[in-house]
Parts: structure tokens; sequence; C-alpha cells
């Protein structure tokens, strides 16, 4: 079913479609409200395709303009969950060959509300339900924290560009958080949690950006952190526990040196690692889970 399709499918119900009434957890109306402003967001996406698909253009400005529009014009007041509900539904439905654009507008989506409740004072932390989609959260210019949860995509928040934690779990696929932190960005954390699928977090803060932490526990695929900085700013640690595949952060180089430090399948890792998880649960209260440091080796 086309996009226009599924917009006038949801008017003739006279709101949400009936799956979603089932579930009972999606506010009515607003999901409809957020799929018509994707038309716009479409249109000026296809109007700018080969500048969204270059890493050093667009970023999906011009996108967030209209789309901020839209929201302020039509006194649209969307919350985090109502971020979620939208996912669950584009996962529940068929949109054709429209998932990247979907994706690129999620993380419109995200950036606007960021900055609307950063001005009051707000925390915005975005929980991504299961889904099967691709490119999601694509370009998204500015988060706060961001937990992704079960996902079977590929290039799921690639080019992530400013925000405090991106964490990925249970997820499988290539390219998680690819480029992150990059042109001018600023990405505080990353961290991967049982994921499988290769170039985890891979070109993190290159074109003068900055990551501060990049952590994975128990991720299988190759690249790992790879070329993580090339042209950015120095990354304080890239830590790696249970992590296996190859070229972990290799070429990783930065302007003023190399990283700060690289902790690799040890037992440096595992404190390196718990300590990022106790400073984000302080922070965010998310209740991250920790792991078993291993013991130290006796001297024969």
């Amino acid at each position: 079913m086309t996009l226009a399709a599924q917009v006038k499918f949801v008017e003739e119900l006279g709101g949400i479609a009936p799956e979603i009434q089932q579930k009972g957890t999606h506010r009515e109306g607003m999901t409809e409200k957020l799929i018509r402003g994707y038309e716009i967001a479409k249109k000026v996406y296809d109007a700018d395709y080969l500048a969204v698909r270059l890493v050093t253009g667009f970023h999906a400005t011009k996108i967030e303009a209209e789309l901020n529009s839209y929201v302020i014009n039509n006194k649209i007041e969307y919350s985090e969950q109502d971020v979620s509900d939208l996912v669950e539904y584009l996962n529940m439905n068929d949109f054709d060959d429209e998932t990247e654009k979907m994706g690129v507008y999620v993380g419109s989506l995200i950036s606007i509300l960021t900055e609307k409740n950063e001005k009051l004072g707000k925390r915005t932390i975005i929980k991504i339900p299961e889904n099967r989609l691709d490119y999601l959260g694509e370009y998204c210019r500015k988060f706060d924290v961001i937990k992704v949860g079960v996902n079977y995509g590929t290039e799921v928040f690639r080019v992530a560009r400013k925000g405090n934690l991106l964490y990925v779990e249970d997820c499988k696929g290539n390219s998680f958080a690819q480029d992150a932190g990059c042109i001018n960005g600023d990405v505080k954390t990353i961290v991967g949690v049982n994921v499988s699928g290769d170039w985890f977090a891979k070109n993190a803060s290159q074109f003068n950006g900055k990551v501060g932490v990049v952590a994975g526990m128990n991720v299988s695929g190759s690249g790992f952190a790879r070329i993580v900085g090339e042209d950015g700013e120095r990354v304080e640690a890239i830590i790696g526990v249970n992590v296996t595949g190859n070229n972990f952060a290799f070429g990783a180089e930065f302007k003023d040196g190399p990283v700060g430090k690289i902790l690799y399948n040890s037992r440096e890792a595992d404190i390196g690692y718990n300590r990022v998880i106790e400073g984000l649960n302080r922070e965010y209260n998310l209740g991250l889970k920790k792991v078993k440091v291993r013991k130290e080796r006796s001297e024969s």
C-alpha cells in the first residue's frame, strides 16, 4: 500500500488504524498527523535526493525546516512516546520503497522534539521499539538519549550528529551508528550491546566531529569503531568487551594524537566498560547492565 493510500485509509477510519486501536497504546489521531507530516518531508527529500545522500551536505536541514513549520502551524504536540508509536506503526505496515525517506523523517522528528524540550529544560529519551526498518533515524541532527532495542535493519542512526547517548542493544545489521558525531557533530557516548553486524560506529567523529566514548559488549562483526576520528577530534576511549571480528579500532587517528585509551577484551576493558555504564545510569536512570569483571591473572 502506498503512503497516500495509508493516509487515506486512516482518515476514512476516523483516526487510527484498527491494529493500533486494539493495542490501546497509541494516542488517537497523532500517528496519522505524523504520517501527514511525512508527505511534506518526502517532497523535500525527493527534490534534494543527491544532497541527502552526501555525508557532507544537507543533514536533513531542509526537511526539518518544512516539518517544523507544519508542526507549529498545526499546533501538533507530539512526545517521545508518539515517536516510538510511529516507528511501531511503520514497522507493521508496508511503505514500499520509502524506507530511507521514512528513516530520515523520523530523525527529523527527534531533532525537533529534542530542541523543543531542551528549551524547556527537559530530557528527551527516545526508546525505539522492536522493528525491521533500515535507515531508521538516519541524519538525525540532534538528540538527547536514544535507546534502540531489537532492530534487524541497516544504517540505523547513521550520521546521527549531536547528542548525549546513542545506545544500541539486541540488534542485527550493518552500520549501526556509523558516521555518528561527524561533520562538526558531537556525540558524547555510543554503546552497542549484543550487536551482530559489521562497522558498528565506523567513521564516527570524522570531518571535525567529536565522540567521547565508543563502547561495545558482545559485539560480533568486522570494523568495530574502525577509522574513528579520522580528521576529527580526539576520542577519550574505545572499549570492547567480548568483541569479535577483524579491524577493531583499526585506523583510529586524530588531529591531536591517538585515542586516549583502547581497551580490548581484557580485565581493564571490563572495568572501563562498567565505569561507562555506571555513569550513564547515574545520568539517565536507564538501568543498564554491567559486565562481570574477569579475574586477575595470578603470577606463576
